[in-house]
């Protein structure tokens, strides 16, 4: 049955990752227009990599309350609408639950504890295609642009990004880009799932938003978006984000989110 679900998923769900794609393509366009015009004004020819891509993508912003009136305080409006549409896909997940296929699927798994199982499995494989599409879309663009893959590059990041990077080693860039995506929005998937059960799709797609729009006003370990803003990373911002605390939290979320889903499931009226 779970070998047959992986064949499936991809043939069912693969045009709802067509918006992922253009979101991607969009960030990417604007930074490559930002970069040409720096190259241009300053006469002088940058070396770019996919990695620097990702890096303006998931630059975020400062907290709220760190910004002054000489730092205008901006709410990222593609990264925010880019996990607002994975809130959306999750949504849509838990909403096929009801649907007749789904059913089938219930029944064949016999016990409850198999088919929260099954939850579990959908909502791993949920996150991980839609990073999986995400990745392939910088890959695409940068080697359409010339582009080559790599991590960013610090003259880059600081002259056309306003980042200054040069406190963030390699190996803090590659789990922030390969490792914490996977957990915060596999976290926020489940916190998401959870309250679908107990209320519908739409209660959880609107708690998922809270959490979203609160990590980018203020900067706190348990608002879980945060470790997902590059500009609030310890190395980057003086006293930031722990990603090693954020890696502990997320864990923990996953643990008993999944724990009380299970409880959820056995008391629920499945038909």
């Amino acid at each position: 049955m779970v070998n047959l679900y992986i064949r499936l998923f991809w043939k069912r769900n693969w045009k709802k990752y067509i918006p992922v794609v253009i979101l991607i393509l969009i960030q990417c366009q604007t930074f490559r227009n930002i970069l040409q015009g720096y190259e241009s004004y300053f006469g002088i020819r940058f070396e770019v990599s996919a990695g620097d891509y990702i890096a303006d993508f998931c630059k975020g912003t400062i907290p709220y309350t760190m910004g002054g009136s000489q730092e205008p305080f901006n709410i990222p409006a593609i990264w925010s609408l880019y996990y607002i549409y994975f809130f959306a896909v999750i949504g849509h997940s838990v909403s096929q639950t009801a649907r007749n296929y789904e059913m089938q699927i219930t029944l064949r798994c016999v016990s409850r504890a198999r088919w929260w199982r099954y939850q579990n499995l959908m909502l791993w494989m949920e996150t991980a295609g839609y990073l999986l599409v995400t990745g392939l879309a910088f890959l695409l663009y940068g080697g359409c642009t010339g582009a080559l893959p790599g991590i960013f590059h610090q003259d880059v990041q600081l002259g056309c990004a306003g980042m200054d990077l040069a406190g963030y080693q390699t190996g803090d860039f590659l789990r922030f880009v390969f490792f914490m995506p996977l957990l915060v929005m596999t976290a926020v998937a489940y916190i998401q799932y959870t309250a679908s059960i107990e209320g519908n799709a739409l209660v959880g797609i609107l708690i998922s938003v809270v959490l979203l729009v609160s990590s980018v006003f203020h900067k706190n370990p348990l608002l879980i978006f945060n470790a997902l803003m590059l500009m609030r990373q310890s190395g980057v911002m003086e006293q930031g984000i722990n990603p090693i605390a954020e890696i502990g939290i997320c864990a923990a979320i996953i643990v008993i989110m999944s724990l009380l889903m299970r409880k959820m499931i056995e008391k629920k009226d499945l038909m």
